[in-house]
């Protein structure tokens, strides 16, 4: 198990939806349907290998993507407040060969960022795949 893994499953294992995930590398895959698929990984968004943010993408099959949300851990995570330049909120960091949290946030804000992760998927969770809807139609 990688560092990223680690991190990851220490998100996602406070989800509802991302219970039985797979790790692959960088990112972790929930399996929604047949057809679908939500992705989720750490990515960075000012600095090199200072993952501040999570990235969902939502992942059809027959598709390819459908959505993408990011998620700034800025918008969960309160500041550091012994820190007084730069990188004052939580982020993970990549250092020597080494990737761990820079100011971990406490857990109850990995709480909020998991119910947000739900939250999206939820938007995919229970819609009914194109078979349903087709024989819906022809009733």
């Amino acid at each position: 198990m990688n560092d990223f893994e680690k991190l990851l499953r220490g998100v996602m294992d406070r989800t509802d939806t991302f219970l039985d995930a797979s790790y692959t590398g960088r990112a972790c895959y929930a399996r929604l349907s047949n057809d679908l698929r939500i992705k989720a990984e750490f990515i960075y968004t000012s600095v090199k290998d200072h993952y501040n943010a999570l990235k969902l993408t939502a992942i059809s099959s027959r598709n390819g993507i459908l959505d993408t949300l990011v998620l700034p851990f800025s918008d969960y995570c309160a500041p550091n407040p012994r820190l007084s330049s730069g990188d004052t909120y939580p982020h993970i960091w990549t250092d020597r060969y080494r990737t761990d949290w820079y100011c971990a946030p406490k857990p109850g804000e990995l709480d909020l960022l998991a119910a947000n992760v739900d939250d999206f998927v939820y938007q995919y969770d229970h819609e009914p795949s194109m078979k349903e809807d087709f024989s819906q139609e022809l009733g």
